[in-house]
């Protein structure tokens, strides 16, 4: 064999080595490059899967929030038909607190009416055989001697009854009602000649009167009821028409302040101020 032809061989085996070799190399990344395949598909066989599992549970999601917007359209219903009964008690409400208003207005008018004639009497003490002896004991100690020139007489009187069980140096209060306005301005113009005697009279107020009076009072104000008319003063104003008198009365186990404010020149209703402590 020629030299030429060795080279020649040898340059072809050369040449078929560097082919092996980039065969084989290319075999190799083919080899890596399908193991990578395979992990893509992997990766992508997880994505599919984990993709399908986000749309169930979107799915899932998407049918708890159609639910809870049930819910919600229901609820909303429910609280305006809820708002429609509460505005219907509301009106029913306040049409029957205008009607029990309308009541105690009522009420109040009466009660003041039918006390109109009568008298509260303070320091009378009780006697024996009451009281079957109260009318007797009326006219012994407060009609002779609040108007020992008049014609007035127990006839005149149409009720009386104590209130309160009173003590000894307290007697319980008494309440006179008269058969005619006449015969009660004649025993409160006599208050002055019935005080020598440590008795004291003022109208018989009704419970709402007197709850006005205590709120002044509260207020620093001293307060009294003219005709049924509220009239009311600050303790420093100056009058000189009115005259002012402290009293003090026991009634249901309780000592009261009483301070009653009287007119000079008395007219068809006493004015009086009283201070219930």
């Amino acid at each position: 064999m020629s030299d030429e032809t060795s080279r020649i061989l040898a340059a072809i085996n050369s040449s078929t080595e560097c082919l092996r070799s980039e065969i084989k190399e290319l075999k190799d990344e083919i080899h890596d490059m399908k193991a990578n395949l395979d992990s893509v598909k992997m990766t992508c066989r997880k994505v599919e899967k984990k993709t399908e599992e986000l749309e169930n549970c979107q799915q899932k999601t998407n049918s708890k929030i159609e639910t809870l917007q049930s819910e919600i359209d229901t609820m909303r219903l429910e609280n305006e038909t809820l708002q429609l009964d509460v505005d219907a008690v509301a009106a029913l409400f306040h049409e029957k607190l205008d009607k029990f208003i309308q009541l105690e207005d009522d009420f109040e008018k009466i009660e003041r009416q039918n006390r109109r004639k009568n008298l509260r009497i303070f320091g009378l003490k009780m006697q024996e055989n009451e009281p079957t002896s109260l009318h007797d004991n009326i006219m012994t100690n407060i009609i002779t001697s609040a108007a020992p020139d008049s014609m007035l007489s127990k006839n005149d009187i149409e009720e009386a009854f104590r209130v309160g069980t009173g003590s000894d140096r307290y007697p319980p209060i008494t309440i006179v009602k008269f058969k005619s306005m006449m015969a009660k301005q004649e025993i409160s113009r006599g208050r002055d000649k019935l005080r020598e005697h440590d008795i004291r009279i003022s109208d018989d107020l009704t419970n709402s009167q007197r709850q006005k009076l205590a709120d002044l009072k509260q207020k620093g104000k001293i307060g009294y009821f003219y005709k049924g008319e509220l009239f009311f003063r600050t303790p420093r104003e100056e009058t000189t028409t009115r005259v002012f008198v402290n009293a003090r009365r026991q009634g249901s186990n309780a000592l009261h302040a009483i301070s009653s404010q009287m007119e000079t020149n008395q007219s068809t209703d006493t004015t009086e101020s009283i201070n219930i402590q």
